[in-house]
């Protein structure tokens, strides 16, 4: 299924749905790999669901005019296929697992919340695990509007009540002011707040994941997900207000 969303004076939107017998699932980075001349491009799905015994990943892809990528899965025909794998990305989910971090800083724009997804779902399902069990998650999430987010608003709050203290949301909505957030139910029980206000967002975090000093740098771990420019922009703003040059993981 190949649908055109959007468009406007630069670029095209695709939502395109795939249907795969990979065990991938929303929070998956899903590497496309080009048939014939090799090139990889990662994309996140914003959704998945099963039908006809066969697992469906929904994905928004932005159409470059002079994406190599992009502009070959705009020409597709309905019953195309395209190889898959999942990137090796290093693997942040727990403490047990990666052995090095107690406090996770999550930072993200768009559907680059996808990995962070994974990773607070994998705490939810090991909740009673003694290894998680001092564990802080703080996510900080950049999205347009309360109507573009493709996740629910109730859906965030039953994660942070099932991590119990945990899990720490804020929501900066950069095309939107506050009299639209209240009118939606981010407005509601979510920290939810208008505008791209990166210091104010990264200062808000710094208070939940609390002092940093040469005693606890260790057990801080940052990773960063989105477009290209706010990875860039981002990793060098938190990288300077943290003093984490050495933990932030740019995915």
């Amino acid at each position: 299924l190949k649908e055109s969303i959007a468009c406007n004076n630069q670029h095209d939107h695709l939502k395109l749905t795939f249907f795969t017998d990979a065990p991938l699932f929303t929070g998956h980075a899903v590497r496309f790999v080009h048939p014939t001349d090799g090139i990889q491009r990662d994309y996140s799905p914003i959704d998945a669901y099963i039908k006809c015994s066969k697992l469906h990943l929904v994905f928004i892809i932005k159409v470059y005019p002079s994406g190599q990528m992009s502009q070959w899965i705009n020409r597709l025909m309905v019953g195309a296929s395209i190889a898959i794998k999942e990137p090796p990305v290093e693997d942040v989910r727990s403490y047990a697992q990666h052995g090095c971090w107690k406090k996770l800083l999550m930072v993200a724009a768009g559907t680059g919340v996808n990995p962070m997804i994974k990773i607070i779902k994998y705490h939810i399902d090991h909740a009673d695990d003694p290894d998680l069990k001092d564990c802080c998650l703080v996510l900080v999430w950049f999205i347009t509007t309360p109507e573009a987010s493709f996740i629910d608003a109730d859906e965030i709050c039953a994660w942070v009540a099932q991590l119990k203290g945990k899990l720490k949301v804020r929501i900066n909505f950069s095309r939107s002011d506050e009299a639209g957030i209240k009118k939606s139910k981010f407005g509601q029980n979510i920290l939810s707040v208008p505008g791209k206000d990166v210091k104010a967002a990264l200062k808000w975090a710094g208070t939940k994941l609390g002092s940093f000093d040469l005693s606890n740098l260790g057990s801080t771990r940052v990773i960063i997900c989105g477009p290209p420019a706010f990875k860039a922009e981002m990793a060098a703003t938190v990288q300077t207000k943290f003093l984490l040059a050495q933990r932030t993981l740019v995915l």
